[in-house]
């Protein structure tokens, strides 16, 4: 059996059908405690304001703990900015359980979870920035 401990940071919610049925043992609180005693911190984001300070915040107070980041609302610009405070994951808040547990699962064995239109997107900017690095030298007569 799996003793993997989930905390779910999620403001003026309650603790979902979603998120109970994918870890029945998970916790709830409305922002983060010191010392949290969780492996997985999942961080509901708000639709709107500063999810960069949302993110640095917690990941200051829990240390080095996995933080995953889940929106209700999630688009690949809240996504990245998500991605830039160190979480290593990022999905919809409303997954269905067996997604939330893939997603635990991926990033417990040192994966990153991120969505298909995201992962597209990063991949074509290190694309891009990989063709600029390499690109042959202009030659000018």
């Amino acid at each position: 059996m799996d003793q993997t401990r989930h905390l779910f940071i999620a403001p003026d919610a309650s603790l979902r059908g979603n998120w109970l049925e994918a870890f029945p043992g998970a916790l709830l609180c409305d922002r983060i405690p010191a010392n949290p005693n969780a492996d997985v911190i999942w961080v509901l984001l708000p639709e709107e304001g500063d999810v960069v300070n949302l993110l640095t915040e917690c990941r200051s107070v829990a240390g080095k703990r996995i933080f995953i980041a889940i929106s209700d609302v999630p688009s690949d610009q809240q996504g990245l900015a998500a991605l830039g405070t160190g979480v290593v994951g990022y999905c919809n808040g409303h997954a269905a359980p067996a997604v939330l547990r893939q997603v635990a699962d991926t990033v417990l064995g040192g994966g990153l979870w991120v969505g298909q239109s995201l992962l597209q997107r990063l991949l074509a900017g290190i694309a891009r920035a990989a063709a600029r690095k390499f690109a042959p030298p202009e030659i000018s007569s």
